[in-house]
């Protein structure tokens, strides 16, 4: 009867231990998966003024600019930028085995994109799915970077070529700031998900260990 109950003694202790780790690992998940929603929901409004952006541009704006060979240089680099944007996303922008923009003048890739209004609309609509998804390189934006960087790149000053333009300029900065934040939160989502496992296992491991000592209690109690 002394072996069996310093048995369970020494179960019981393990157990304690697995459940101090339990508390541990998921007062960490907690406190983690908090940290990861308070560093997306700074992106919110960066991501709510990217689409107030789209919404408000509509099929119409884009018409005088289908039929431009040569548009103001402030158009064609907003609209550039979108193209970059693209590259690696929609199949209808050309991109090099390094999955760069293949076309030296994307306002040639703009025109294509033109020919249906709506579904380019959509498609930037659809964009933040595609960063959520992880369909979008960092290569993208590295290509637009200097034109972020430029003071002149406003969606005011870019307003007075295009309305179409401006719109697009909003977009293109809001969306910008929704995808660094997206990325510099990945690894530490990618973190969370982790401990979750971590987690799971050890409360499996938990749950194990109480069993053996219920057990063990249930065999001391008939000796």
């Amino acid at each position: 009867m002394g072996v069996e109950k310093n048995k369970v003694e020494a179960e019981s202790a393990i157990a304690s231990e697995e459940s101090v780790k339990c508390a541990k690992i998921a007062k960490d998940v907690g406190e983690m998966s908090a940290k990861v929603s308070s560093e997306l929901d700074e992106a919110l409004p960066a991501l709510a003024k990217a689409e107030q952006a789209l919404n408000g541009l509509k099929v119409k704006d884009f018409s005088m600019l289908k039929a431009l060979t040569s548009p103001p240089a402030d158009v064609q680099k907003t609209f550039g930028c979108v193209i970059h944007l693209l590259c690696n996303v929609d199949p209808l922008v050309p991109v090099t085995k390094q999955g760069k923009l293949a076309e030296p003048n994307p306002w040639k890739c703009v025109s294509v994109q033109l020919k249906n209004p709506q579904a380019f609309l959509d498609k930037l609509k659809n964009y933040k799915a595609d960063i959520d998804e992880k369909r979008v390189p960092a290569s993208n934006f590295k290509a637009i970077e200097d034109i972020l960087n430029d003071e002149n790149f406003t969606p005011e000053i870019i307003y007075t070529k295009s309305s179409a333009a401006a719109g697009l300029c909003d977009w293109v900065k809001n969306i910008a700031v929704y995808y660094n934040v997206f990325c510099n939160v990945a690894p530490k989502r990618a973190a969370v998900e982790q401990a979750e496992i971590e987690l799971s296992q050890a409360n499996d491991k938990k749950a194990t260990m109480e069993a053996m000592v219920a057990e063990l209690m249930a065999a001391l109690k008939v000796l």
